[in-house]
């Protein structure tokens, strides 16, 4: 279902349910159509308006930061590139959960992506950092 018109997407809705269709992805420009679109039988809503919006704006406070996705409201998952200070010394050494209030979960370098990072390697300058956190802290980050 499409979120131009209430109308046409909820008789979509309604008919594809009829028929038997097991699983609808349903898209809303509004949280109220969203709502109404759920309570009709759509499994699942997107809202990809709001959601690019909000990671235009995450893009536009700054930094290098590439936002992966959000976990919840305030919480994301995002890649970051070494920073100078970073360089050469370990994921001990920096203690991110401590002075920056996050964990990170993957380091990604030229020979892939390492999803269970050895915390006594040093950082090279080539590699991104992915971190989980509150967005509140990884905003932090960018400054």
């Amino acid at each position: 279902a499409t979120a131009e018109h209430l109308d046409s997407s909820v008789m979509a809705l309604m008919i594809v349910k009829e028929i038997g269709v097991p699983y609808v992805l349903a898209k809303a420009d509004g949280t109220l159509k969203g709502e109404i679109l759920k309570r009709v039988g759509a499994d699942e809503i997107v809202y990809p308006e709001e959601e690019m919006g909000a990671r235009i704006a995450n893009n536009l406070l700054g930094g290098s930061m590439t936002d992966l996705f959000d976990l919840s409201a305030d919480t994301s998952i995002v890649k970051v590139p070494a920073r100078k200070e970073w360089i050469n010394k370990s994921l001990v050494d920096i203690n991110f959960r401590g002075k920056y209030n996050v964990n990170v979960i993957a380091i990604e370098g030229e020979g892939g992506v390492d999803g269970a990072p050895d915390p006594t390697k040093p950082i090279k300058d080539e590699e991104n950092l992915v971190l989980i956190g509150k967005k509140e802290d990884l905003v932090k980050l960018r400054k």
